[in-house]
């Protein structure tokens, strides 16, 4: 971390001084798109929501905001995302178009993402994502960091103390000038995670103490930006990671040490220029990410390693008023480390992205995407996708549209590569999904309030379903076992006060998911027309934000549904409410301001598991101080 930071604390000696010395006057580019209007397939999520301070991780922000399920196996452990009814590794990740998905094993860990890092996210439910890449059957979530060149310089500290032994600490140091802006950001975490539980699985549930789940996180973010011309950007992003947590037992389990490290470094470099009507951008990553993982009771070390090089070329244009085009190539090459299981092995993937937007008239818009997926000495792919748009005559903020395409997730290097189990005869998965959706702007309330809103409906087929089942010979085996027919509906509205001086804020994100396995087994197979294990059926959650004259009150509470947790639905975990409440108050002075913030987390003290036998936190509190000064 040392040798890291010397040449970034050096660059910035440099950039302030060439604050003092360099008067030289550059004219302001515009170097993002014209915002639009949110679609019902695809939701942004800015700071002020992804860096509340109550939301510890990328999982917890994202549960809280958006339509979409992360399985949480307590504080500190890992939390997976999965999006309509499907699966944690059909879910994609995206930074800044570069995917983190593990090759080995398909899945993102959210528990490792720290919010602070992100300027904004974006959520892609389902054939959105193909924009970015496929195999998010359920859609896709992209991580994004932005030039702000508007943005004064600033150094901002950030100190968060909670439950549980709860130390957060965060650091952004901003300077630069109207050409080149540097942005660091770093970040500490620790806690023990020694809360209390009720043990349902011993007689009259005694009270317990989590043990043996203790937490430390550090991390780097470096980006600087360049303007080599007015309409031309040069970007780097270097991300390091590094997470060292015991891993507490199950509430079924005795008491025993079960230990995970993970590290992480990723350098993405990125090019854009602003062309008349259009854009053309490149970008490229490297990433090496290792995993060290050691059970006590069952003598188990294993470290694995992951090494990717993707790149991405991207070309927007727009011709006159009506046609607009959107090209991307994506190449990816993924090599794992000899480990105690896997042989080293490699994967090279190329592909191939054409949009094209027509717009007939002021009333009909058609879109058709075709991206051609090509898995080197494996196989290709033609993945396409129709979007038909209806604007109604005299009505500006109100569209209907309709959708159906068809994607593909490949089988991870586990899948088919794992010894024992991995199965090189596997076939990929194949989704057919159609959808149709609605979005609206209005001012109610003498227009004194705005109310944005959207739905979406789809039903989606998924084929050759990959699920790990047990053999005659003693472990597990990958096969294509499962068809699986999912639809549901979701839903959002953000109603938002205009002019009074208590600033409100309403946001309400509600989920319908059902997720059904079709397909047989075998002759007494009891999954067949049932739920998904870990699928909600019904979720929901509400944000209302009050402000006014630097005092902030905001309130979070989510629904969440009954969980099955056996394929035959005979066993499930009941619904479980939450809230969360947190008081602000801002002060400040000419160049320096002052927030200081108290949240309690879980108000009324709610009992509840996420995962069956993980015991979750009950009511704990959070203090936060964030400090900022503009030199």
């Amino acid at each position: 971390m040392r040798i890291l930071l010397l040449p970034i604390l050096l660059f910035s000696a440099t950039l302030i001084k060439s604050q003092v010395m360099d008067s030289v006057n550059i004219k302001s580019v515009e170097v993002e798109a014209t915002a639009v209007k949110e679609k019902a397939d695809v939701q942004q999520l800015d700071s002020n929501l992804l860096h509340q301070a109550e939301n510890k991780d990328l999982g917890e922000s994202l549960q809280k905001h958006a339509n979409l399920f992360v399985k949480s196996y307590g504080m500190g452990s890992m939390a997976t995302v999965s999006m309509r009814g499907t699966n944690s590794s059909q879910t994609k990740i995206y930074w800044n178009d570069i995917q983190l998905n593990s090759a080995l094993n398909g899945i993102v860990d959210l528990a490792l993402f720290p919010t602070f890092f992100m300027d904004e996210a974006e959520v892609n439910y389902g054939l959105s994502s193909m924009k970015l890449g496929s195999g998010g059957l359920g859609g896709a979530i992209q991580l994004k960091n932005k030039a702000n060149f508007s943005e004064s310089n600033h150094i901002q500290l950030q100190q968060d103390i909670g439950s549980f032994g709860l130390y957060n600490s965060q650091l952004k140091i901003s300077l630069g000038n109207h050409r080149l802006k540097s942005q660091t950001k770093l970040f500490r975490r620790q806690a023990d995670n020694d809360f209390e539980y009720l043990n349902f699985n011993k007689a009259n549930a005694p009270q317990e103490k989590v043990r043996n789940a203790t937490l430390r996180q550090e991390g780097l973010m470096q980006s600087f930006y360049y303007r080599l011309k007015e309409n031309q950007l040069l970007e780097t992003h270097l991300w390091y990671y590094r997470s060292d947590r015991n891993l507490p037992p199950l509430m079924t389990s005795i008491e025993f040490k079960e230990h995970q490290e993970d590290d992480a470094i990723r350098l993405l470099i990125g090019y854009k220029k602003y062309l008349s009507k259009g854009q053309f951008s490149i970008k490229s990553a490297l990433t090496n990410q290792s995993v060290f993982y050691e059970n006590e009771r069952t003598s188990t070390a294993s470290l694995t390693q992951t090494a990717n090089w993707y790149n991405v070329v991207g070309w927007k244009q727009r011709f006159g008023k009506k046609l607009f085009t959107n090209f991307r190539l994506n190449t990816a090459y993924n090599q794992i480390n000899p480990g105690a299981e896997v042989n080293q092995i490699d994967r090279k993937q190329l592909s191939a992205f054409q949009l094209v937007d027509y717009e007939f008239t002021s009333k009909w818009k058609a879109e058709v995407q075709l991206r051609e997926e090509l898995i080197l000495n494996e196989g290709s792919f033609f993945l396409p996708t129709a979007e038909l748009t209806f604007k109604p005559k005299g009505t500006e903020d109100l569209s209907l549209y309709a959708k159906a395409g068809k994607n593909l997730k490949y089988p991870s290097l586990n899948d088919l590569y794992w010894q024992p189990g991995g199965n090189p005869n596997l076939q990929a998965e194949e989704s057919i999904t159609a959808e149709i959706g609605l979005q609206n702007e209005l001012s109610i309330f003498d227009k004194s309030y705005t109310l944005n809103w959207q739905t979406a409906l789809y039903v989606s087929s998924i084929d050759n379903y990959i699920q790990w089942q047990p053999t005659a010979f003693g472990y597990w085996q990958a096969l294509n076992l499962k068809e699986v027919a999912t639809q549901g509906v979701e839903v959002r509205a953000k109603l938002k006060s205009q002019k009074a001086k208590l600033k409100k804020e309403l946001r309400l994100n509600y989920t319908y998911t059902s997720s059904v396995n079709k397909a047989s087994n075998h002759a007494i197979d009891h999954s067949v027309d049932q739920q998904l294990i870990y699928i909600p059926e019904h979720q929901y959650n509400i944000n209302f934000n009050l402000s006014r004259k630097g005092y902030s009150l905001n309130y979070n509470f989510q629904f969440m549904g009954a969980r099955y947790t056996t394929s035959d639905n005979e066993s499930f975990l009941p619904y479980y409410t939450l809230s969360d409440l947190s008081l602000g108050k801002a002060f400040k002075w000419k160049d320096q301001s002052l927030q200081l913030s108290f949240a309690v987390m879980n108000v009324f003290d709610t009992e509840y598991q996420a995962i069956e036998w993980r015991p979750m936190p009950n009511r704990n509190y959070l203090f936060t101080l964030k400090y900022k000064i503009q030199p």
